[in-house]
């Protein structure tokens, strides 16, 4: 269950990071101090084909805390590119699978478990020789999410030539100015299609290493993938430093959907997600702002807004009767919100959903 954020705990959680038990230069202490240092409050490693058992663990740095949790990318390293699995929250270790997606999901399903499908339309460009691995299997279902926000994907994608590459290394704000949008699409189908399907944001960090002459560049610091994109989830009390009773909390939030994403390199993206929180501190405004102008009733009560706004500016209405009309607009937006149990939808994050599909995929 997901309550409204107002009633609960916001923690920020970095997904989706390499270690050099794969493809990744830093080992789990650097990783969770890179994590400390950016003041996350949960950090998930997820090495390729390959699951550390034992390893989830709280680090601790001059009174702060971190969370390291260890989950899974799997991909068939012989079959088609592509088709990168995460998994959260499993006992299993799935690699041998990775060939039948479809096998891994219903699977990590009976477990409670979560499943991402990891930079489903990345295109790097192959003139500059980078790999992409896209997701191509699309008959897959009933996994939990798909990254819309992938920090590695996002820049090697944004890089169209030789010579931005070194304006996108120095200056990765440069491409982090929103998701991708073949995704974005891709989730608006899944979503009016009636799949209960969560938005997520994975950093894909590995600090990449390279030498030129006497010196080693670290590309993308950890710590720098910390701070850049996020995801921010509501769970429904502070967590404790209990590593069993944390993760049991973290993960069954992230499987609800109690989440949203946040590109916190731009601007600090905490405590500023929730229409329903800006109702409750009385910002109807900023709460009207945040809903797409898409028919129906929202549109109905932010043109009822509008018009009482102007009455008040030009003295037509007193302001007993103004607070009575602001508070009726207000108290009907909360209510159709909650109705729609808005909150328990695995698409928190999505403030800007299409009525229409919000309607289909609740059902």
């Amino acid at each position: 269950m997901c309550y409204c954020p107002a009633q609960m705990e916001e923690i920020t959680v970095n997904l989706h990071n390499h270690s050099v038990i794969s493809d990744g230069t830093g080992n789990y202490y650097e990783i969770a101090q890179a994590g400390l240092n950016a003041k996350i409050d949960v950090l998930i490693i997820t090495d390729h084909n390959v699951v550390v058992r034992g390893k989830d663990s709280y680090y601790y740095r001059e009174g702060n805390k971190l969370l390291l949790l260890i989950g899974e990318e799997i991909n068939d390293p012989i079959g088609v590119p592509g088709n990168h699995l995460i998994i959260l929250n499993s006992s299993r270790e799935y690699a041998s699978a990775a060939s039948d997606p479809q096998t891994v999901i219903d699977s990590v399903n009976k477990e409670r478990g979560i499943t991402i499908l990891a930079h489903p339309f990345e295109n790097a460009k192959k003139q500059l020789h980078m790999k992409s691995f896209p997701w191509s299997d699309w008959n897959v279902h009933d996994f939990s999410g798909l990254e819309i926000y992938n920090f590695m994907s996002q820049f090697k994608c944004g890089v169209t030539n030789f010579f931005s590459l070194p304006n996108h290394y120095l200056r990765p704000i440069n491409f982090q100015m929103g998701a991708d949008e073949n995704t974005l699409a891709k989730w608006d189908e899944l979503l009016c299609m009636g799949y209960r399907v969560s938005g997520f944001a994975g950093s894909d960090s590995h600090r990449f290493q390279k030498k030129i002459g006497p010196k080693t560049f670290k590309i993308f610091d950890y710590e720098l993938t910390c701070r850049a994109l996020n995801n921010h989830v509501y769970i429904p009390k502070p967590l404790v430093g209990d590593v069993e009773e944390d993760k049991k909390v973290i993960y069954a939030a992230l499987r609800n959907g109690c989440f949203f994403v946040g590109a916190d390199m731009i601007t600090s993206t905490a405590g500023k997600s929730s229409i329903l929180t800006l109702l409750r501190q009385g910002e109807l405004e900023q709460a009207l702002d945040m809903l797409p102008d898409s028919g129906g009733v929202i549109t109905h009560l932010k043109s009822r807004y509008h018009n009482l706004e102007k009455e008040k500016n030009k003295g037509l209405i007193s302001q007993e009767n103004y607070q009575l009309a602001w508070s009726t607009i207000s108290n009907s937006l909360l209510e159709i919100l909650e109705k729609r149990d808005f909150l328990h939808q695995p698409f928190l994050n999505k403030i800007g959903m299409y009525e229409e599909g919000y309607e289909k995929a609740t059902i």
